[in-house]
């Protein structure tokens, strides 16, 4: 006995609708499993070719030249000036 499967929504060239034996549909599902394999197969090296030329985000703080860094440092070095010189103010006894 000889069965045909009726598949819906697949045309062929004039729009009609396909009848498959069971055994075509085995060679189908196979087929289309092939297909799938090769597009992820281009997706993956696509998107590994990608990382290797992709330069790595920098995270944390950025770098600085020693004239940026000596600035800071005299930045630094006043404010703990001030902040010494308010704290012996505000420890003063009052006469």
């Amino acid at each position: 006995m000889d069965q045909k499967l009726i598949i819906s929504g697949v045309s062929g060239p004039d729009d009609d609708w396909i009848l498959l034996h069971r055994t075509d549909l085995a060679k189908l599902i196979q087929e289309l499993k092939t297909i799938q394999n090769a597009r992820l197969d281009q997706a993956i090296s696509f998107l590994e070719e990608l990382q290797k030329t992709s330069t790595p985000k920098r995270r944390g703080r950025k770098a600085m030249s020693s004239a940026e860094r000596h600035q800071v440092s005299e930045r630094m070095k006043t404010y703990w000036a001030n902040r010494r010189s308010k704290e012996i103010l505000a420890n003063k006894p009052a006469r």
